[in-house]
């Protein structure tokens, strides 16, 4: 899959590396990057304050890190189905679906501006 994006990259005239890296130790130096991107990449990650805090180092002062990932819903049903099924998405997905992201991105000291729910968040 790797080389698949990176093939992707160079075709599409974008200058870079494709790297595999633990989100919990990322490779790069601090303040390394101006904007930091995951799209339904915490909800798997057992470590997820970790990985947050690995972010934080490595986006400058003043970046962003743009999110599109699963939170736990506002609405009890929703919620209570969310835990029910925790162990379920987990084992079948490797998601933890349950998580209150907003709070886990603020807790890791970032500044949250603008967040979006879609369906039933």
């Amino acid at each position: 899959m790797l080389k698949e994006l990176e093939s992707a990259a160079v075709s599409q005239g974008f200058a870079g590396r494709v790297l595999k890296a633990d989100a919990t130790a990322l490779p790069f130096d601090r303040a390394s990057f101006d904007v930091a991107v995951s799209t339904f990449g915490l909800c798997s990650i057992s470590d997820v304050r970790r990985a947050l805090a690995e972010l934080f180092r490595v986006v400058r002062p003043g970046g962003k890190l743009l999110l599109i990932e699963h939170t736990c819903s506002d609405h009890t049903v929703v919620r209570w189905v969310q835990w029910m099924m925790r162990t379920s998405r987990l084992n079948e997905f490797g998601c933890f679906c349950d998580r209150h992201m907003q709070h886990l991105v603020e807790d890791a000291h970032f500044n949250v501006v603008r967040t979006q729910a879609h369906g039933l968040a």
